[in-house]
């Protein structure tokens, strides 16, 4: 999946994990027409790929030294300050069109991913 978006067989953009990013190379009329069916068409797209995230393992998910979070190779959100060091909360890119459940589901799968890091790493020690 490269995330090209193709309406009626015209290239139309890219989609990069939850963003859309539109074909550079369509101006004026032509650009808002294509972006209209676009969205249209990438409605479907986004729930299709929210509930992959959100099924997804672990393993497919990461975070940069930066605190980025990464699904392969699309960044989809960023890791903010929480409430302690050890409860982190996470920011999610995913664009508005997507709507606000898309972006609380991507939500809720990385602050799981990202809770069951920091208790990994932060777990006391067992010593019998």
């Amino acid at each position: 999946d490269k995330g090209e978006v193709t309406v009626e067989g015209e290239f139309v953009g890219r989609l990069d994990g939850f963003r859309f990013t539109p074909d550079k190379n369509a101006q004026g009329a032509e650009a808002k027409t294509l972006m209209s069916a676009s969205l249209q068409a990438l409605a479907p797209q986004f729930h299709l790929r929210a509930d992959r995230f959100y099924n997804a393992p672990d393993t497919e998910i990461d975070f940069t030294e930066q605190g980025g979070l990464m699904w392969g190779d699309n960044a989809v959100g960023k890791l903010v300050a929480g409430p302690d060091p050890l409860s982190p909360q996470v920011e999610v890119f995913v664009d508005d069109t997507a709507g606000a459940d898309v972006a609380q589901k991507v939500e809720r799968r990385l602050q799981h991913f990202i809770s069951r890091k920091v208790q990994a790493l932060f777990e006391p020690d067992r010593k019998s």
